[in-house]
């Protein structure tokens, strides 16, 4: 029975700012990683900007989040720094592109790894003592091969580190030898606890011994007695050794050849060439050369095996292991990667270590190194992505007949954009009719619904690289009269040094006077990055949410959302253009009504409420027709935005909507202000161009090489459907019929038993969906396209192993076409050859 226990102390709180201790020796790892040296430079300035505007954020923190929060790209770079002063001048010189620190681009597949042993030596083995007090792996590992050495010694390898035993242990070879093995033995199983896994391990003399016992070819107990035995009379020849099962292939310096546990004479020959290697030399001091007549360790893997030296070699000698020496050969890569060691200048150097084979493309598991430092994961900046947009059909840029020096891309809102000379502006026009208020949904007074702001600030921020609307505030109303157009600017000002813009959105009627006054509708602040989506809108309707009836809310207008639900706070609308919306014009950023209806639902049957301003509002799709979108209460008058597609994608979200009553006075005001002239004189323009706008594509059945997001992230919207059928249906109900129809074949499996079988099915579904696409009239109009990968062979002649011809490799990455999706290439192109006027 216990009946007081001792009080345990409290584990210590680092405050946040508290650094603390680094992790291990040689400091605090930084890992950044992106898809090209340009970006690198990028990501490091970032993370600087971040540790400077946060000084309270402690380093293992960041370093943690860095390594485990985002992805290891190709291009990568890591920092260790003992404090935060020396991480900002270190990221400083990454970014200025004049860094010291370790940098590669890691390989597409993670090179192997060959832990090499060189015998025992004293300095080494000294340098790596103070891992005993910070890495618990390494201490526990000391501690077992203490375990295995007692009763052939009367030291512990962690008193003799410590200096509290044999303070002469480094002239004294009874110990210095098998304290080395204990040392070479506990930082291997720490390499191993922080992801580093051995493809191989070799040795010689003592290290033999270590790789051995790494190897799982000898119990503890055996190594350590062969150890000590080693130190005291190595010439009397070892105890039996008996090779147990092999965890990792062994490579013997003194054999010249791999060991394992088949031959029951391995382990005698080996003790045997060890015993006569060692004669030759101070065990506890010199490489053991060779046995006679043995090979060279080859390493048949191109130059990418990363060699690690689990020691030093004595001062005055070659290094062990290494592509110099005769004991290790690279067929066909002389000039492979340097060797790595387990210690530099200044004593054990485990994070320049680690950082070197995490550059190579060697697994680190940063958690785990990071883990005796107590780090916790924090927000870091999001990745500052180089974008730019390719639009996969590029209108051609004619010089209009006006001053405008090009059109606005045929948006319905803007007829033009103008670049302001010296201050690097721009300016857009438009002219707004009758007709837009009403496919907007206006409710009779011509009052342009305050989203239609919004979707301006976003496509005028499209023309200058802004992908955020940082701040939108709304003030004068914008009508459009029964029987008048309105003419519209919106100026976009020079950027600051952090890229902000200010965007003005102002409005006069097209019938007035020269010098009319310019009524301003709205300010707005853009800003030039805007962070991914953090939101998920593919499980609908949401779980555990109630329906609720949406002719019972306030939706006066265009109607109110086809379905709604309430779970908690938050609302989930579902909302859809009516067919005369659609066609009116298709090619809205973020069509007005859609919004607006939305947040219709906030309102209140007598008072209802329009958006004040928009804050954080990023745009992530194009020319969605129908939305899911989450409203979540933030305050009394203010509702944060998630918009999906009807599919769930990401099309837009808004941190937070500020609404307020929508004043009958501020639209009288606005509509007064319109009142022109009633006699005018006015050019009516004609226009002969075709009609334009950005392509409409669906996508029918399964889409396993995510071609839709693709298109989505190219610009072109396109839509969902699961088979033929209900794109047919679609188009009953009045949707728009698409320019292209997607239909993605999936590739054939991997297994050639099943190719054949796999490639009759593919075949018969592509026909039937021809054959039923050729018989409906209502996919004249469209093309209907068959999305292939590997089916068509490329490249260059290949001899053949068979008969010495030439052979044509494929579309897979050099090997043989895809037989699935080629007989489905082939029966299409069939299909094309009898049927040549349909598409």
């Amino acid at each position: 029975m216990i009946v007081e226990e001792t009080p345990r102390e409290p584990a210590p709180d680092l405050a946040e700012g508290a650094e603390g201790a680094p992790a291990l020796p040689g400091g605090v790892p930084l890992p950044l990683s992106a898809r090209g040296a340009d970006a690198l430079r990028g990501q490091a300035a970032r993370l600087r900007d971040f540790l400077t505007e946060r000084p309270t954020v402690r380093l293992h923190d960041v370093a943690l989040s860095l390594a485990t929060t985002r992805s290891a790209l190709e291009h990568r770079a890591v920092l260790a720094v003992p404090d935060r002063a020396a991480a900002l001048a270190a990221l400083t010189a990454l970014a200025d592109g004049t860094g010291t620190e370790a940098r590669g681009v890691a390989d597409s597949t993670a090179p192997p790894v060959l832990l090499a042993f060189p015998a025992a030596d004293p300095d080494w083995t000294a340098a790596l003592a103070p891992l005993a007090g910070c890495a618990p792996v390494f201490a526990d590992a000391l501690t077992a091969c203490g375990h295995a050495l007692t009763g052939l010694v009367d030291w512990t390898p962690a008193d003799v580190l410590a200096g509290r035993t044999a303070p002469d242990w480094r002239q004294r070879p009874e110990i210095a030898v098998p304290l080395g093995w204990a040392v070479a033995v506990a930082a291997a199983a720490l390499l191993r606890s922080w992801g580093v896994e051995p493809a191989a391990v070799t040795g010689r003399g003592t290290g033999e011994i270590a790789a051995a016992r790494v190897a799982g070819l000898l119990d503890p107990a055996t190594a350590a007695r062969l150890a000590v035995h080693l130190g005291r009379t190595p010439a009397d020849g070892f105890p039996p050794v008996v090779f147990g099962p092999a965890e990792v292939p062994f490579w013997s310096a003194s054999t010249g050849s791999w060991l394992d546990t088949e031959d029951e004479k391995d382990g005698p020959r080996w003790a045997d060439a060890l015993v006569a290697g060692s004669a030759a030399g101070s065990a506890a001091g010199s490489d053991v050369a060779p046995g006679a007549g043995s090979d060279p360790l080859t390493l048949p893997d191109g130059g990418r095996t990363t060699v690690v030296r689990v020691g030093a070699s004595p001062a005055g000698e070659r290094a062990a292991l290494d592509p110099a020496d005769p004991v290790v050969e690279r067929p066909g890569a002389a000039d492979g990667p340097e060797p790595l060691a387990l210690t530099g200048p200044d004593g054990a150097d485990l994070t320049g270590l680690l950082a070197h084979l995490h550059v190579r493309g060697v697994p680190v598991d940063w958690a785990a190194v990071l883990a005796p430092a107590g780090a916790r994961t924090v927000p870091l900046p999001t990745y500052g992505f180089r974008r730019r947009h390719y639009w996969m059909t590029a209108e051609p840029r004619t010089l209009p007949a006006t001053d405008a020096d090009r059109p606005a891309d045929g948006w319905p809102l803007l007829d033009s954009v103008v670049e302001l000379p010296d201050s690097g502006g721009l300016l857009l026009t438009g002219t707004l009719t009758p007709r837009t208020a009403a496919a907007w949904g206006a409710d009779g007074s011509g009052a342009v619904p305050g989203s239609a702001l919004l979707e301006l600030a976003l496509h005028a921020g499209d023309h200058v690289g802004c992908d955020l609307v940082a701040e939108l505030t709304a003030q004068t109303t914008l009508v459009v009269p029964e029987n008048e157009e309105v003419l519209l600017r919106v100026t976009v000002g020079e950027p600051d040094e952090s890229g902000e813009r200010v965007l003005r959105v102002s409005s006069r009627p097209a019938r007035g006077l020269p010098g009319t006054p310019w009524t301003r509708h709205a300010h707005a602040l853009l800003r030039p990055v805007a962070g991914p989506p953090a939101f998920d809108l593919d499980v609908w309707p949401p779980a555990d949410a109630e329906r609720v009836d949406p002719t019972a809310l306030p939706a006066p207008g265009s109607g109110g959302p086809r379905a709604l639900w309430r779970r908690g706070d938050d609302l989930y609308a579902e909302v859809a253009l009516e067919s005369g919306q659609r066609t009116a014009d298709p090619r809205h950023v973020l069509h007005p009504a859609l919004l607006d209806t939305a947040l219709r639902v906030l309102g209140d049957p007598d008072t209802p409420r329009e958006p004040a301003s928009w804050h954080e509002v990023a745009l992530y799709a194009e020319g969605a027709t129908a939305l899911r979108i989450r409203l979540t209460r933030t305050g009394a008058d203010t509702v944060a935005l998630a918009v999906g597609d009807d599919t769930g994608l990401a099309v837009a979200a808004a941190a937070e909507v500020r609404l307020r009553p929508a004043d009958p006075a501020r639209l009288i005001a606005a509509r007064t202000a319109l009142h022109g002239p009633l006699l005018h004189l006015e050019w009516a323009r004609v226009s002969c161009e075709a009609p334009g706008g950005k392509p409409r594509w669906a996508l029918v059945g399964p889409d396993p090489r995510g071609v839709r997001a693709a298109l989505m992230k190219a610009g072109i919207y396109t839509e969902a459907y699961d088979t033929l059928e209900a794109l047919a249906k679609a188009l009953d109900a009045g949707t728009e019929p698409p320019a292209t129809v997607l239909s993605v074949v999936p590739a054939g499996p991997d297994d050639v038993t099943r190719a054949a079988a796999a490639a009759v099915e593919a075949v018969g579904h592509a026909t039937a969906l021809a054959a039923r696409w050729l018989s409906d009239e209502r996919f004249a109009a469209a093309r209907l396209v068959f999305v292939t990968h590997g089916s068509v062979a490329h490249g260059p002649a290949a001899p053949s192993p068979l008969t010495g011809g030439p052979v044509v490799t494929g579309g897979r990455g050099g090997t043989a076409p895809d037989p699935v999706t080629a007989a489905v290439w082939g029966t299409v192109r069939s299909a094309q050859n009898a049927d040549p006027g349909r598409r």
